[in-house]
């Protein structure tokens, strides 16, 4: 109603076609401008950073890629609250953000 009331003129797309055609559209755009800007695989650092809640019952891992010439760009979310933070752990969720950076399914 809001947008209505600011512009009368303008329809809103439905929810269907936000989630679908419209976040696909948008996704593959981001995608083409990400591999754009980062360049060679071989100019790229691996980020991540862990975070928990105050009592520690949630955690999350967010990974991101930078090149030398780019801002850093975020590549995944964990949710690792079910895991212990073990060092096999870390490992093997940092290997398969490397093959999914490799893939270039970013």
């Amino acid at each position: 109603d809001l947008m209505k009331y600011l512009r009368p003129s303008f329809n809103l797309p439905s929810r269907k076609k936000v989630t679908t055609s419209l976040l696909l559209k948008e996704e593959e755009e981001v995608k083409q401008e990400l591999r754009r800007r980062l360049g060679s695989p071989a100019d790229l650092a691996l980020l991540f950073d862990a975070w928990c809640t105050k009592n520690a019952t949630k955690s999350v891992i967010n990974y991101s890629v930078k090149s030398y010439a780019s801002p850093s760009f975020f590549v995944r979310s964990v949710d690792a609250s079910a895991q212990r933070h073990t060092g096999a752990f870390i490992a093997s969720e940092t290997a398969k953000v490397i093959e999914h950076i490799a893939k270039q399914e970013f």
